[in-house]
């Protein structure tokens, strides 16, 4: 990891204490990139009533056939769904979701990562 310029007694134990917290998440959500879920469940305590608004990429292992998962996540979850324009391995998933959503469908056998974005427009 990067060197953040923490450099006194606090800032280094904080950096530990961080570096630690962030091991134990990508090991409890080993698909799914940890800022992403962070960043949702901050938005999801910050605005407890709504879901927030969550645009993701999900990379599927190569030759998996996407219209079947694509299908699925948009009738289970009520988002949209696209596949990537260049890469077919991908799909593109926008809608109101929360970190237990973003960590069903991480678990779906044929997903290999997740990463994306998340805010608290709601549209």
């Amino acid at each position: 990891m990067a060197d953040s310029g923490n450099n006194n007694e606090r800032g280094l134990k904080l950096e530990g204490m961080y570096n630690t917290f962030m091991g134990q998440v990508s090991q409890l959500f080993p698909k799914t990139d940890s800022n992403l879920l962070l960043n949702v469940m901050a938005l999801e305590r910050k605005f407890p009533d709504m879901r927030p608004h969550v645009h993701l990429e999900i990379i599927f292992n190569k030759g998996t056939d996407v219209e079947l998962p694509k299908y699925e996540i948009t009738e289970k979850y009520h988002v949209q769904a696209a596949v990537h324009r260049w890469d077919k391995n991908i799909l593109v998933v926008t809608g109101m979701m929360n970190v237990d959503t973003i960590a069903e469908i991480a678990d779906h056998k044929t997903v290999e990562k997740i990463s994306g974005t998340a805010n608290a427009a709601f549209y």
